[in-house]
């Protein structure tokens, strides 16, 4: 009953913790549609409010443009109506030519009289219409002139704008290369002191050791000129002794002739030689002081000479190096002068740009002055060619009615027809001007256009502006929503891992307790059948055969009971069993859930990072545009292997993102969006990836050597997708595992080397045994196992993977910038940070001991193997 209770109790528990996942990720469903739905009606309001502007603004042109229009169409009406007068005066003056022609009889004698006035008439008007035929043609000259000058402008302004651009990216490229420059110089300038220090080391060390064998030198000359003294004080001493033996002999002879004469010389001898030997050793000590002091001139001089190479050499440097230096800085000047004239131009450009811009400005309304006045006078000119023509037909008129009276029909025939060629003149003249005033109409119109066009643009930029602001605003409110929804899932996550814990304690228990009611069951029986087996031989009377019955009676009770226990124990196991079995299932499927909750929460993460990222980005440079290759952040398309062998199965593509802390990789962009991972790594639990050799993977092609490189990573930080965990792979019986590691026999046919002895390990036709791990990817001789050093790799939890990448060029970068990661945060530095904290903190004070030089080395190909397919 206890079980029971305590299984209903899991599972109510299991219920619980499956409604709020459920109510949890409903309620986040919701809030993401009510975000979204937030964001789309935020959108909405800024367009709205954007084509409401737009609209407005449209009325208000609409409204001048029709103002104008009923302007324009007002002057029309008028001219239209002095057109009907001048047509009805025209008539008119016909209909008064008509009644004339009966009367010019009685006035012909006052024509007469007034033929010499109309004759000076017509005189002063065709002077005053040749004064305003030169006037006109005057005015259309310097209405041409104004034309070409507004055309010439136009082009001048093109270019000048042409010019402003072009200017303005030479400037910009200018200031790139001067950038550029600025850096080779300081990374040459770094350089240079880096080789300056070295140089000064490598000098240091020099002048100690040519000090130490100065000294050493001078000690050797030292003994040398002691022992040429010894020799040659021996070689004296030898010639000394031989001729004092000699003279001893003779005076030995000759003292033995004399007797007693010869003591005192003895003695006296014995004093001289004895003062001789005194003086000698003192002449001795003085020849040995006078060498080593002569010895000690010479090192002297030599020291004095080296000093003043080295110091003509050091100067020689710091006068080079102070060139270098002026050098420097003269180009610097010179740039900043460059860069001051290239701004000085760019000012005095934009003066010119506004000058002929004002330039422009003056000659348009010079234009519509001398277009409005040149309509004037052609109106004036048309008036007046009117009425000389009038006078002219009138004069013509009185000299034919004067002259011949029978053909006044024909001469009104004649002038009705010239009235009507002028009438028709008239009506070109004003086509033209209708022409004219349509052009100049089309003209005001392409430049409203233009206008129209420019604020047009004007307001899509402003919507854009708003758009982008609207979308920062929202991406602001998503990262602090995601962040929240992040913190949510991290408790709920640690919430059902302790509930996954306390259910797994729960079930080890009722596993204890299943195995000891098993136990006692047992016992039980086996006692049982212990009381069958007893029988008791020895007799006892009469009573023995009830006795007998009646044990037999309770052997068969004994029997029906154990089989009943039997059934009930069979029921119970299943029914323990079929529970345990369940729970099992539904503890697989809870971590199967959070681990898929896990990468997904990897995912948002690596997705916050980047927001986060870009979010200070614009705080830090708003009027800027986000650029979208970040350099702390890498991401492109890689491919994994199917399976083991390459060849036969080949590739997948995987899309590739590199977080601060992970690795995810996903099967396309979708997945990417969705935040569904196939296998995250993670960087804490990567031992080190480098490029491989064709010795490393014997099954893949030969041209993809290049493009493939390896990452060796622990098994406790890879989390893949449910459903798209590998196969376990059988251990091979031909393996040999020692000191850790686990190894395999193979033959390499392409160059290798042993690394424990230099001897090659390869051969094309008969290579030599040899063995690698699979570990750590050591190669060595079979001979060489008692030589191996325990395995660094935890046999337990190191995988490897390959991944290929586009190009070479492409696996380089990949390798060099993963190296990066993995000597910063990798499996050895986590290593290390949980052993001792103040590395962590040094390093995290000090990042730049990270990127040193000596972590971006790659190394050879020879330095560590890699990708040992499995043996079959």
């Amino acid at each position: 009953m206890k079980e029971r209770l305590a299984k209903e109790e899991v599972e109510q528990k299991y219920r619980l913790i499956l409604k709020q996942l459920e109510s949890r990720s409903d309620q986040g469903e919701q809030l993401a549609q009510r975000t979204a739905e937030n964001r789309e009606l935020n959108k909405r309001i800024t367009v709205l409010s954007h084509d409401a502007k737009e609209m407005q603004r449209k009325y208000e042109n609409e409204t001048e443009h029709r103002r104008k229009a009923e302007g324009k169409l007002q002057e029309l009406w008028a001219k239209l109506e002095g057109e009907q007068g001048a047509r009805a005066q025209l008539l008119s003056a016909s209909q008064a030519a008509a009644e004339k022609a009966a009367g010019f009889e009685r006035q012909l004698w006052e024509l007469n009289e007034k033929l010499k006035h109309e004759g000076d008439t017509v005189v002063k008007l065709k002077k005053a219409n040749a004064e305003l035929s030169i006037t006109i043609a005057t005015r259309d000259r310097t209405c041409q002139e104004l034309q070409d000058c507004v055309v010439s402008l136009r082009g001048q302004l093109s270019s000048q704008e042409r010019d402003l651009a072009n200017l303005q990216i030479q400037l910009e490229q200018e200031k790139n290369s001067w950038n550029a420059q600025g850096r080779d110089l300081e990374g040459r300038k770094q350089a240079l002191q880096l080789e300056l220090e070295r140089l000064r080391e490598r000098e240091a060390q020099a002048q100690e050791d040519t000090q130490r064998f100065s000294q050493a030198l001078i000690e050797a000359e030292k003994q040398r000129a002691l022992l040429e003294l010894e020799l040659r004080n021996s070689q004296n001493k030898l010639e000394r002794e031989l001729e004092a033996r000699r003279l001893d002999l003779d005076q030995k002879q000759r003292l033995l002739s004399e007797g007693a004469a010869a003591e005192a010389l003895k003695a006296k001898l014995g004093e001289e030689r004895a003062a001789r030997h005194q003086a000698e050793a003192l002449a001795q000590d003085r020849e040995r002081q006078m060498s080593m002091l002569a010895v000690d001139y010479r090192q002297l001089q030599q020291q004095l000479q080296r000093l003043q190479g080295d110091h003509r050499q050091e100067t020689e440097k710091t006068q080079v190096l102070q060139a270098q230096l002026d050098e420097e800085s003269r180009r610097r000047q010179q740039m900043v002068q460059q860069v001051q004239q290239q701004v000085q131009e760019l000012n005095r450009l934009k003066e010119k740009e506004r000058q002929a811009q004002a330039q422009l400005i003056e000659a348009r309304k010079s234009q519509s002055e001398a277009h409005e006045e040149l309509a004037q006078l052609r109106a004036a000119r048309a008036v007046d060619d009117l009425q000389t023509k009038e006078l002219q037909d009138q004069l013509e008129a009185e000299q034919y009615f004067s002259t011949l009276y029978k053909t006044q029909v024909k001469e009104l025939k004649e002038e009705l027809e010239e009235r009507t060629r002028s009438i028709q003149e008239l009506e070109e003249k004003q086509q033209n001007l209708v022409r004219q005033v349509e052009m100049a109409t089309a003209r005001a119109d392409s430049l409203e256009l233009h206008r129209s066009v420019l604020e047009d643009n004007a307001a899509s930029l402003e919507k854009e502006h708003a758009v982008r602001q609207l979308e920062l605003e929202q991406l602001h409110k998503q990262l602090s929503t995601e962040r929240i929804a992040h913190e949510e899932t991290r408790r709920s996550a640690s919430e059902a891992k302790d509930k996954a814990t306390t259910e797994a304690c729960k079930v080890e228990q009722l596993q204890k307790q299943l195995a000891q009611d098993r136990m006692l069951k047992l016992q039980a029986v086996n006692k049982l059948a212990e009381v069958m087996n007893r029988k008791d031989l020895s007799p006892r009377g009469k009573g023995s055969s009830n006795d007998l019955r009646r044990r037999d009676r309770e052997c068969r009770k004994l029997q029906q009971e154990l089989s009943q226990e039997r059934e009930k124990y069979s029921q119970m196991v299943a029914r323990y069993q079929k529970d345990m079995a369940e729970m099992q299932a539904a503890a697989h499927e809870e971590s199967q859930a959070r681990i898929k909750l896990q990468m997904e929460l990897d995912s948002k993460d690596s997705e916050i990072e980047q927001l986060r990222r870009i979010a200070a980005e614009a705080k830090i440079a708003p009027e800027t545009t986000l650029t979208q290759e970040d350099p702390q952040r890498l991401e492109g398309w890689l491919s994994v292997p199917h399976k083991q062998n390459i060849r036969r199965h080949g590739w997948r593509r995987q899309f590739v993102v590199v977080s601060s802390r992970k690795i995810l990789f996903y099967n396309s962009e979708a997945d990417r969006a969705n935040a569904d991972p196939v296998v995250v790594l993670d960087l804490s639990k990567l031992f080190h990836v480098r490029p491989v050799t064709q010795g490393d993977v014997i099954r893949a092609d030969a041209k993809d050597i290049p493009r493939i490189f390896q990452l060796l990573y622990a098994g406790e930080g890879e989390s893949r997708k449910p459903g798209d965990l590998e196969p376990p792979q059988l251990k091979d019986p031909s393996t040999l595992e020692h000191k850790g590691h686990d190894l395999v026999p193979i033959s390499f046919h392409m160059p290798t080397n042993c690394e424990l002895c230099p001897k090659p390990l390869w051969h094309m036709f008969k290579p030599p045994p040899a063995l690698e791990c699979r570990r750590c990817r050591v190669k060595l001789h079979r001979d060489h196992v008692d030589l191996l050093a325990p395995c660094k790799v935890d046999p337990t939890s190191a995988k490897e993977l390959l991944l290929l990448a586009q190009s070479p060029d492409e696996q380089r970068h990949w390798v060099s910038q993963l190296r990066l990661r993995v000597d910063a945060c990798g499996y050895a530095v986590s290593s290390a940070a949980s052993a001792s904290p103040t590395v962590t903190r040094h390093m995290r004070k000090f990042p730049s001991a990270v990127n040193s030089p000596s972590a971006l080395s790659l190394p050879s190909p020879q330095s560590k193997s890699a990708t040992l397919p499995t043996r079959k």
